[in-house]
């Protein structure tokens, strides 16, 4: 037992604690809300790689302790488990999430109310890994389970079902139903507004997508509109110079090529760069996946030289990963 004050902390509490402060500080330093600015390189060398796996092995800890306290089939053991899938979910290790969530859904159906926040948000985090691992059916299944449970909350507190929206949104998109995948991606936006300064990041991130759809339609002008939106909305949010808002400009570059906006272009692909490169260090493979963009740019455009100059670069921090198992600064 772990003395707080004058209270007795469970043992499973105090690991627990620890793994989620480890979890959310890797967040902080990796940009852990957009991942796909970040290819997992399967290598966990860096700081960020230690800390999460410290993260691992406490959560690991407080589960185990959370089952000999309280047993298999407590809600308090549900939680740990829930806490234990996350950390697996965001090294991308979803087949070892899977089954934590699964079975943590499972506990909390016993035990808890139909409507309950905890049941339903359950839910929705076995459809996210579901939907990961390409299970979309059951994805699909799983995220109208959280709509029809969760549409009776206000507006504005209903950001469980905002995220749902855009998933089922992406899904149904797969599928070629971009009638339908739109009417979702577009009341998610509605949802996420209403949730002010909670829903920023949600709401920058709805929007993409649904630009995104748009832009599968080819509906440029209405996708680059949305894009720009969701650019300004996360630079108010998280400032001008952060490698999740230089994903957004990226999306906004490709847009803007595909349109023939090419000088607007050449400027946000510059920027997608300089931001890399200031954030993450020169030899970052998010900064190879920034010349690549620049790469392809200058081949549409003819200018083979510019095109090869970035070929190189990035074929060169390419090489310098492959040598080192150590991200280099």
């Amino acid at each position: 037992m772990a003395r707080f004050g004058m209270m007795t902390m469970p043992e499973c509490i105090r690991l627990l604690i620890i793994a989620l402060c480890l979890s959310f500080l890797c967040g902080r330093v990796a940009g852990a809300e957009t991942p796909e600015a970040f290819p997992r390189t399967g290598k966990e060398s860096s700081p960020v790689g230690f800390k999460m796996a410290e993260a691992e092995s406490q959560a690991k800890r407080a589960l185990a302790s959370a089952e000999q306290q309280f047993g298999k089939d407590d809600v308090r053991t549900a939680a740990c488990m829930t806490a234990l899938a996350k950390i697996y979910r965001d090294r991308g290790k979803y087949a070892e999430a899977e089954p934590l969530f699964r079975n943590a859904l499972a506990i909390r159906e016993k035990t808890l109310p139909q409507n309950d926040p905890s049941l339903i948000e359950s839910t929705a985090q076995l459809a996210s890994i579901c939907h990961a691992l390409e299970k979309t059916e059951e994805a699909e299944s799983l995220y109208k389970r959280v709509l029809a449970a969760d549409d009776e909350k206000p507006l504005a507190d209903r950001l469980t079902v905002a995220k749902t929206l855009d998933n089922l949104a992406i899904v149904q998109a797969g599928r070629g139903q971009s009638d339908s995948a739109e009417k979702l991606a577009r009341k998610a936006v509605v949802i996420w507004r209403a949730a002010g300064k909670r829903g920023v990041a949600g709401l920058a991130t709805s929007l993409n997508n649904l630009s995104s759809l748009l832009a599968q339609q080819e509906r440029l002008e209405e996708a680059i509109a949305l894009q720009q939106d969701a650019l300004l909305t996360l630079e108010k949010e998280r400032g001008p110079d952060k490698p999740e808002v230089a994903v957004f400009v990226r999306d906004l570059a490709r847009l803007k090529m595909e349109a023939g906006e090419n000088a607007e272009a050449e400027a946000l692909f510059t920027r997608v760069l300089t931001i890399f490169e200031a954030t993450l260090g020169p030899h970052h493979v998010a900064v190879e996946g920034a010349c690549r963009d620049l790469a392809d740019f200058y081949t549409t455009l003819g200018n083979s030289e510019k095109a090869s100059e970035f070929t190189k670069r990035a074929e060169k921090i390419r090489s310098l990963s492959a040598g080192s198992a150590r991200p280099r600064k």
